[in-house]
């Protein structure tokens, strides 16, 4: 190879970027990098980014974009198993039972010897005047289109 073919690299100061040649200050940078519609990513790099359809949404702990359809609930929740009653000292617990149609939230009523207490939530603490009465919880399911209430739990003799 002749002198004359051969031409060595210039050596020019670096830009703002730090990076050495014409096209490396911050103004020449902008202007040379394509934009790309967004969901989609330059040729030869990772498939595009999908874009998530109305209605539809990713479940959780799955791979990211993999999207199921969402169907809205079309009736109010329907009770599988009825609440269940226990007692651990003086604490009642009352479970909320099995439900279908997804309910989004449950109401308590609590009923000591058939009348209505004033109690809510999943607990009742036992007073002394309620020893050897008979307890009972009902519960209400709800969700976006209506509410059902669940048969009356097991009955639990205060003790």
């Amino acid at each position: 190879m002749s002198g004359a073919e051969y031409q060595p690299p210039v050596d020019e100061p670096p830009g703002k970027d730090g990076h050495q040649g014409a096209g490396s200050n911050q103004e020449n940078a902008e202007a040379a990098v394509p934009e790309w519609a967004p969901g989609t990513n330059p040729p030869g790099t990772n498939p595009p980014v999908p874009t998530p359809d109305a209605g539809k949404v990713p479940l959780p702990g799955m791979i990211p974009g993999v999207v199921v359809d969402a169907e809205p609930e079309t009736e109010p929740p329907a009770n599988v198993d009825a609440p269940y009653l226990s007692q651990a000292g003086e604490t009642l617990t009352c479970t909320m039972g099995n439900w279908d149609n997804e309910p989004t939230s449950y109401v308590y009523e609590w009923f000591i010897d058939g009348g209505a207490s004033s109690a809510s939530g999943h607990t009742y603490t036992a007073l002394p005047e309620d020893v050897g009465k008979i307890a009972t919880c009902v519960v209400t399911a709800t969700n976006a289109v209506g509410s059902t209430t669940a048969p009356p739990s097991n009955e639990v003799v205060i003790a």
